[in-house]
């Protein structure tokens, strides 16, 4: 997905590869390489932040496990 989004934002900045670059083509790199990052953690951590897994949880997950090794 990474490589997917990257190139698409390669190509929509106008990058073309082994020439000197305009300022469309070095705009975008700088946002792909800068804010679409910051973008992502920002998206991952509120996800992390209400993803369901405290103590309780994890505990119940881990005794469900060993029942199933157990089997």
């Amino acid at each position: 997905l990474a490589g997917l989004v990257t190139g698409m934002g390669l190509d929509l900045s106008g990058y073309i590869p082994n020439v000197a670059q305009d300022v469309t083509a070095q705009h975008g790199i700088f946002l792909l390489m800068t804010i679409v990052p910051a973008i992502s953690i920002l998206i991952g951590s509120v996800l992390l932040y209400f993803y369901p897994i405290d103590e309780a949880m994890h505990l119940k997950m881990v005794r469900e496990i060993r029942q199933r090794e157990s089997r």
